[in-house]
Formats: C-alpha cells, sequence, structure tokens
C-alpha cells in the first residue's frame, strides 16, 4: 500500500504540470515577481524583488519558509543576545566599583581669588575694586604690535605655501626624468610580452580551428542544438504581453531604438508593443509571462545534456582541459 502510494506521487510530480508566471514592472523602481504552483496550488514557491529580494513557500496555501522573516528572526536573536551580553558585562562594572567605593571627603571650601571686582571691607560692606584704564597710547602700542604679529604669520604662511609648491613641482619633475628615462625599458617589455601574447593566440586559433574541424564535434553541436530546442519548446511560454515606452528628446536615439527593434521583432513574445516619447527621457517596462512545464521531459532533455559522455569530453577540450 505504501510502495503504491509513494508510485502514485511519483508519477504526479512527473506529470502533472508546473506552471509558472513572471511579472516585470520598471517604473522608477523595477519590481519583479516569478512564481511556480503545482496540482492547485497545492505547492507554490514565489521569488520577488520589490525593495530586496525574497523567497517564499507555501504548502497547502500554508507559509513553510520565509526568508526575510528568517533573517529578520535572526537579526532579532542576535540583538536580543547582544543586550544580555551587555547588561552581564554592566552588572559586573557595578559590582566591583560598588566593592572599592570609599567615604568621600567633604569638599574643600575654594578661595576667594584676590583679583575680583567686589570685595569685603572690614566694616561689612562691599567696595567696587576699579580695574587700571588703558591710556590712549598703550591701546595703540597694543593694536600696532597685534597687526605686525599678524602680518608676520601671513609673510610666514606664504612663504611655507612657496616651499611647498616648489617641493611638489621638484617631485613631478623628477617623477618625468624617471618616466622619460624607463620609457626604453618599457617597450622592451612591451614588445616581448606582446609577441609572446601573439603567438598565444595563434597557437589558441590554430587548436580551436583543428577542434570544430573533427567529425566528431559536428556531431556534439548537432545535438546539443537538438536537445536545447526540445526543452526550450517545454519550457516556452503559452502566454506573454510585454509593454515597452522610451523617451528622448533625441530623434536619432528614437529611430536606432525603432530599427534595433524591427530587426528582433521575429524573436519577441507576440504581444509586444513599443511606445516612444519625444516630450521625456524616460525607459518603462511592463510584462508577464505564463507557461507550464512537465518535470519529466525537462528533466529528461536536461539530462541528455549534461550525462552525455561526448558533450562532458566536448566541454573539457572546449576549457583545454586533459581529457
Amino acid at each position: 500500500m505504501d510502495f503504491g502510494n509513494s508510485f502514485g506521487n511519483h508519477l504526479l510530480i512527473c506529470f502533472w504540470p508546473f506552471f509558472y508566471k513572471v511579472d516585470l514592472v520598471k517604473l522608477e523602481d523595477i519590481k519583479g515577481r516569478f512564481g511556480i504552483s503545482w496540482f492547485f496550488h497545492v505547492l507554490v514557491i514565489e521569488a520577488y524583488y520589490r525593495d530586496e529580494f525574497n523567497v517564499r513557500l507555501r504548502l497547502f496555501g500554508i507559509p513553510v519558509y520565509d526568508r526575510n522573516r528568517k533573517l529578520k528572526s535572526e537579526i532579532k536573536r542576535e540583538e536580543v543576545n547582544k543586550r544580555k551580553k551587555q547588561s552581564a558585562q554592566n552588572k559586573s562594572v557595578e559590582d566591583t566599583s560598588v566593592s572599592d567605593e570609599t567615604v568621600e571627603s567633604k569638599p574643600v571650601e575654594e578661595t576667594v581669588n584676590e583679583s575680583v571686582n567686589e570685595s569685603v571691607n572690614e566694616s561689612g560692606k562691599e567696595v567696587l575694586i576699579e580695574k587700571p584704564r588703558e591710556t590712549t597710547a598703550a591701546q595703540g602700542d597694543r593694536k600696532q604690535s597685534e597687526q605686525n604679529k599678524k602680518e608676520t604669520n601671513k609673510k610666514v604662511l606664504i612663504s611655507d605655501r612657496i616651499e611647498q609648491i616648489i617641493q611638489k613641482v621638484k617631485q613631478i619633475f623628477c617623477k618625468i626624468i624617471d618616466f622619460l628615462e624607463s620609457i626604453p625599458e618599457r617597450l622592451e617589455h612591451w614588445s616581448d610580452k606582446l609577441e609572446g601574447k601573439i603567438d598565444k593566440l595563434v597557437e589558441t586559433i590554430d587548436y580551436y580551428e583543428n577542434l570544430f574541424a573533427k567529425k566528431g564535434t559536428r556531431w556534439v553541436i548537432d545535438f546539443c542544438k537538438k536537445e536545447c530546442l526540445l526543452l526550450i519548446r517545454h519550457l516556452k511560454p503559452y502566454y506573454s504581453k510585454v509593454w515597452i515606452k522610451y523617451g528622448s528628446d533625441d530623434p536619432a536615439a528614437i529611430a536606432k531604438v525603432m530599427e534595433y527593434y524591427a530587426m528582433v521583432m521575429p524573436w519577441l513574445p507576440r504581444h509586444t508593443t513599443l511606445e516612444t516619447s519625444y516630450q521625456e527621457n524616460c525607459l518603462e517596462i511592463e510584462g508577464v509571462l505564463k507557461g507550464r512545464f512537465i518535470l519529466l521531459y525537462v528533466v529528461l532533455h536536461a539530462g541528455k545534456l549534461v550525462l552525455n559522455k561526448n558533450v562532458k569530453k566536448f566541454i573539457k577540450l572546449l576549457k583545454r582541459e586533459e581529457v
């Protein structure tokens, strides 16, 4: 009974189609969603991007996995652990400070400065002590000395700047002389390096020319082409709609875009529209793709490509590895 149930489940997974949907919107920001569902939405896998990337898995409509929720819970757990460690450290510091605490001595009265404006005489009355006023001659001498000091500081600053500029010019001149002296050596080094690269390029071209001239290479290419086309046919969407708006104030740029669009039109989805605007610079895209695939066929054709011995050998030869 168990064997029959498991066999039936495997057959159901292999032959019941998986449905997928791709939504892409690019206005001011980029938003996208890729979803796969199976067997009346019993299994749903979603990957979407809205300011940040997230992956979700639902089974029978119940959330089983959420990447963002998992990351947030891990961050929250780390913050809680940090707070616990910090509180433990603070508690230990407080204990040590309490054990080392001594009786505080009484504050010593501050002595009164003799140069205070107000002082108390013997009778208890406050007497104002006036500061001596500067004469006009002393004020003039002080201002003259400050001005002389500023001028000397400016002269010193200018002389330091001039010296720095002279040093930089000397350094640049020395670098130019060193570069000119090293030109012959560099030219010789570059010529030797260029000769080696040319020889290597010629040898590489001969290797790949001989590789693609072999009989087995043609068979591998035809086999990969056939299996890839079958794989694409099984994964090809049955519904597609793409809307593109391109705007530019340069008519030549819009003409180039229209030319490229006409060239690739046969390979684009069926319902693809391109709008142009000369009034604003913009690029807006909205697209929807819907399709389905049967897991057995996808695994079958992909397995033929991956597990074929001749394909593996050809890939090693392309990488120039030992076979």
